[in-house]
C-alpha cells in the first residue's frame, strides 16, 4: 500500500484526505479505502457532509492503468 487516507471531523462536517504520491492516481485499493472512510463517516449521525482532498498539486491523475496489484 503506497497510499495514505486520513479521516477527521469537526462539527457536522467530515473530511478525507489522501495521497498516492507523485499525482494521486486511482488504483482499486484506494478507491475502496476511500469508500470505507466514507462509510465510516455515514455511520456518524453527527456528520451532515463530506470534504474530499488530497496531498500535492494534482487532485486526482485518473487512474492507474500501470500497476498489477490493487495496492
Amino acid at each position: 500500500m503506497t497510499f495514505a487516507i486520513e479521516t477527521t471531523s469537526s462539527g457536522h462536517v467530515g473530511e478525507i484526505c489522501f495521497s498516492n504520491p507523485p499525482n494521486n492516481h486511482a488504483n482499486i485499493a484506494l478507491l475502496a479505502a476511500l469508500a470505507d472512510h466514507l462509510d465510516a463517516l455515514d455511520a456518524d449521525p453527527e456528520v451532515r457532509a463530506v470534504v474530499l482532498r488530497s496531498e500535492g498539486k494534482v487532485f486526482c491523475g485518473g487512474a492507474d492503468l500501470v500497476s498489477t496489484s490493487d495496492g
